[in-house]
């Protein structure tokens, strides 16, 4: 496996959230209101390798209120995601290769057992 599986993270660095999972890795997690323009594409988050996660919390916040979701619970479900890229990266897989359907499991495995547990 490309990055290791949730619960093996959750049990070495203890039940925690997403962005506190990304912390402890070394992983800075950025909030900005705006996304640099993307024409035609609205972008929730981003992994950079410098390492940092970005949220753009303006689209964030108005895809949770369409959904009728917590703001709060659908940035950690895009830092999860987020940090599959990141975990990817670290082992000579790039981000931009690693597969999005791959990291939205991951996340949705990620935030259930932190949310759950």
């Amino acid at each position: 496996m490309i990055v290791p599986p949730p619960d093996e993270l959750l049990e070495t660095y203890g039940h925690c959230s997403p962005e506190e999972l990304a912390g402890a890795l070394g992983i800075a997690v950025v909030r900005e209101a705006t996304p640099p323009p993307l024409p035609g594409v609205t972008v929730y988050s981003a992994y950079r390798p410098t390492p940092a996660i970005f949220l753009y919390t303006d689209a964030i916040h108005a895809l949770a209120a369409r959904r009728g979701q917590s703001p709060a619970q659908l940035e950690q479900w895009h830092i999860a995601h987020e940090l599959y890229h990141a975990l990817a990266e670290s082992r000579g897989h790039s981000p931009w290769r690693a597969a999005e359907t791959a990291a939205d499991l991951w996340a949705d495995e990620l935030l259930s057992l932190y949310l759950h547990r």
